[in-house]
């Protein structure tokens, strides 16, 4: 039912002036400026701006993949990563066998089984790394107290490089297959 634009009161079918106050029903023709911009929607600002978008989004894909790239996760290779928990698990004991000699006036002890649990833990990490740790006192010929120490890691597997400490601290590996020895280059 149609109603009156101006007093809204509902009118017949097809009346063209309204009964009660007069205004003219027929719709005016809306007049269109050709010189008004069109309206703005969303369809029109994608298909001005669509160049734009692709640059922006390439760009930031890209300068997401060399952020990536420099500071994504590094990959070590297995073989690295075993090396480095024994390389830890070799500084804990050089620690624990510094600390008994401390205690013992400067003499490292015969055998690893006198460190108790500070030496099972670095064992135990090292074997479930794949390797078997080796210790070997050192003495000079003229005194009885054990004055310096040599730790080899010898691994388990073909690939993995050969560890060594000793009481200087610094872990010295070798990709040969052959016990590490001091004038290898650090780890």
């Amino acid at each position: 039912m149609p109603s009156c634009w101006s007093c809204l009161v509902i009118l017949e079918r097809g009346a063209t002036v309204c009964p009660i106050c007069g205004a003219d029903q027929t719709r005016p023709v809306p007049v269109v400026d050709p010189n008004l911009p069109q309206p703005v929607t969303a369809k029109s600002l994608f298909h001005e701006w669509k160049t734009v978008i692709v640059i922006i989004v390439v760009f930031a894909a890209v300068l997401g993949g060399i952020l990536w790239h420099n500071f994504g996760e590094d990959s070590i290779s297995p073989a690295l990563q075993a090396a480095g928990v024994t390389a830890k698990s070799l500084r804990e004991l050089r620690e624990a066998l510094s600390t008994y000699a401390i205690s013992t006036k400067d003499a490292y002890p015969g055998t690893l089984d006198l460190l108790n649990n500070r030496a099972s833990l670095p064992l135990q990490t090292a074997l479930n790394a794949g390797y078997r740790l080796e210790y070997t006192p050192k003495s000079s010929t003229n005194e009885t107290a054990i004055r310096g120490f040599v730790i080899l890691a010898r691994p388990e597997k073909i690939g993995f490089p050969n560890l060594l400490i000793d009481e200087s601290g610094v872990v010295r590996a070798t990709e040969e297959s052959r016990p590490a020895t001091a004038q290898d280059p650090p780890f």
